[in-house]
């Protein structure tokens, strides 16, 4: 009898098909804390503004995604399991997580826990932080500390403390690889928290993109970003709400049409309008007119022409 073939089985194809089916991709809705650690701030503005594409991720990814969850769970788990008092849902509504709220209603996130009778303090609460590492990240972590090795996390971990009002946190980490664990207590930085808080303000109110992290496209923090082709080429914004000269965000969360003189929600915003117009420094030319009245801004690009961004209602955009 002829051996079998050594194929993919069908069933791993479509089992990713089907996470990826599941999965719609998205833009994130608030700027998240744990993007706050980040050095470059015109790549939050870009996400937050939905300058680029939602990111898609394929099947792999997706139940990678999945595997931290099922690790946060069994930290969550393993604490119960040694006397520790875990609250990892809202009191008031036990189907979410505890979620905090900071500028201006823009910047949302969710707590992975809160931890009393921890042995190394029992009688401090403490913000709980929970990540998967592979086993490369997970040495620089053990080696260099969670704010040198991952600064996203410590800043994540931070900010919840500030907005929960907690002096201690701690960050628990588990090597994918082998299940070698590692634990940090985290202490509460006034000055530092407050810097990310007021980091997150600023993104969210900024009219225009924050400088450059790097002039250079082939800079280490430029090569791999998702907003490469706008922040250092020539490539167009979406078009959405956001990314639209007559949106600005509002309090609470909101985002106001100033056109329609009337609050956008997510679809709304997603979908864009007819009367969109680029908000013009994300557009890759340099403006030489507008006409608020008949709804054009006009732009000379690099390639010698002249781009003419007209709201649809108007004939829409044209080179000339």
């Amino acid at each position: 009898m002829a051996p079998m073939p050594k194929l993919q089985l069908q069933a791993l194809a479509e089992i990713d098909a089907a996470y990826e089916a599941d999965r719609t991709p998205r833009h994130g809705y608030r700027l998240p804390p744990s993007k706050l650690g980040e050095a470059c701030e015109r790549r939050l503005w870009y996400s937050f503004r939905w300058v680029s594409p939602p990111p898609s991720f394929d099947g792999r990814l997706l139940r990678l995604f999945q595997t931290g969850d099922i690790h946060e769970e069994r930290f969550v788990e393993d604490l119960r399991r040694i006397g520790c008092e875990v609250v990892d849902r809202d009191l008031d509504d036990p189907e979410k997580q505890i979620g905090v709220s900071f500028a201006y209603g823009h910047a949302y996130g969710y707590l992975d826990a809160e931890i009393l009778n921890l042995p190394d303090a029992p009688k401090t609460w403490h913000v709980g932080e929970f990540k998967s590492h592979n086993a490369k990240s997970f040495r620089h972590l053990v080696d260099n500390g969670v704010e040198a090795s991952k600064p996203e996390h410590y800043a994540q971990t931070l900010i919840y403390m500030h907005l929960r009002h907690r002096e201690r946190g701690v960050y628990l980490a588990v090597n994918k690889d082998t299940d070698e664990r590692y634990g940090e207590r985290i202490e509460y930085d006034f000055d530092k928290a407050v810097r990310l808080e007021r980091k997150a303000e600023r993104i969210v109110m900024a009219q225009n993109p924050p400088a450059r992290i790097s002039s250079k496209p082939d800079a280490f923090g430029c090569r791999f970003c998702d907003h490469a082709d706008k922040c250092h080429g020539d490539a167009f914004a979406e078009v959405n709400c956001r990314t639209c000269l007559h949106v600005t965000p509002g309090d609470s969360g909101r985002w106001i049409c100033e056109r329609h003189n009337s609050e956008r929600n997510r679809e709304e915003q997603e979908a864009g309008c007819a009367d969109h117009l680029f908000i013009p420094s994300l557009v890759p030319g340099d403006q030489v007119d507008a006409d608020g009245e008949i709804g054009r801004v006009s732009y000379a690009m690099p390639d010698g022409r002249t781009f003419h961004n007209v709201r649809q209602s108007s004939g829409g955009n044209y080179y000339d």
